[in-house]
């Protein structure tokens, strides 16, 4: 067995879409430590035929600053591929493979929030 039992083959974005928040004024700027919420959606599906493979879809379609409005109106969909280890037991595989594969992407979509808005009007913003 391989010392990870979850890889991500390929991941790519289906959609990103960033733009300024007309309601943000800087003078309202509470950086970091600003309360956000964001709208998540989540999908897993094993492969027709491969059991040991996995597609994981994760939306972020809405994002708001409970005290103040965000920067930026920032909506995307990112999908991985990821594969099981076949020596890799466990009860509740899928469970593993949508809680993991949820951070992987999650993290890959703030590189890409970040990259992206650090090139904006209003400097970079990080999803919490």
């Amino acid at each position: 067995m391989s010392l990870i039992p979850l890889q991500l083959e390929r991941s790519f974005f289906t959609k990103l879409h960033i733009d300024v928040n007309p309601e943000y004024r800087a003078d309202q700027r509470n950086a970091e430590n600003a309360e956000i919420e964001i709208a998540v959606g989540l999908n897993v599906a094993q492969h027709n035929t491969d059991p040991n493979r996995y597609q994981v879809r994760l939306i972020i379609d809405g994002i708001e600053g409970k005290t103040s409005p965000t920067p930026y109106n920032i909506s995307l969909h990112i999908v991985g591929y990821f594969i099981v280890d076949s020596e890799f037991k466990h009860d509740n595989i899928a469970k593993i493979v949508e809680t993991n594969g949820a951070f992987v992407l999650y993290a890959a979509a703030r590189e890409q929030v970040l990259t992206v808005t650090g090139r904006g009007p209003r400097g970079p913003f990080n999803l919490p």
